[in-house]
C-alpha cells in the first residue's frame, strides 16, 4: 500500500469511495475541489493506493485559533473503501495526518465524525482519540 497526495485525477475513485459514506457529489465536483484545495499550504488531501487503485482518503486542515497557542490539525474526513476495511489502511492514513500536524507544530489533532458513525468512533478511540467536545452546526 502506498500513501500519496491526492490529485485531481483521483476524483472519480474518491467520488466512489465517498458514496459509501452517503456523500454524493460528481467527479467534476471533486476534481475542482482537489485542484483548489491542493493550492493551500494549510490543507492536504491524501489517498491510499492498493494495486494502483485508490482505496482510502483523508483530508487534513491546519487551523489557527484565537484561544490556542499553536495551530490545530483537523481531519475533516477519513474514509476507506468497504472492500478493504480492517486491513490497517485507516490507521495508516490517521498516522500520516498526525505526522502532517507534527511537521506544522500543531499542538493537537482532532477528527470530525458524524454522530451516526459509531463504527468510526470506535476506530478513533482505539487509535488513542478522546471524545472531548460537541459541535453544533447550522446550515446557512
Amino acid at each position: 500500500m502506498k500513501v500519496r497526495k491526492a490529485s485531481f485525477k483521483d476524483s472519480e475513485e474518491i467520488a466512489d469511495i465517498l458514496k459509501q459514506m452517503k456523500i454524493f457529489h460528481t467527479k467534476d465536483f471533486y476534481r475542482k475541489k482537489i485542484k483548489f484545495l491542493n493550492q493551500s499550504k494549510n490543507y492536504k488531501i491524501i489517498v491510499a493506493e492498493k494495486e494502483k487503485k485508490v482505496v482510502g482518503l483523508a483530508a487534513i486542515a491546519l487551523i489557527s485559533l484565537l484561544h490556542a497557542p499553536r495551530m490545530i490539525c483537523r481531519v475533516t474526513i477519513l474514509c476507506v473503501s468497504a472492500k478493504v476495511r480492517g486491513e490497517g489502511i485507516g490507521r495508516v492514513l490517521l498516522k500520516k495526518a498526525e505526522q502532517f500536524g507534527r511537521v506544522h507544530y500543531c499542538h493537537r489533532i482532532e477528527v470530525t465524525s458524524h454522530i451516526k458513525r459509531t463504527e468510526a468512533h470506535r476506530f478513533y478511540k482505539k487509535n488513542g482519540y478522546l471524545y472531548l467536545s460537541k459541535r453544533f452546526v447550522k446550515d446557512l
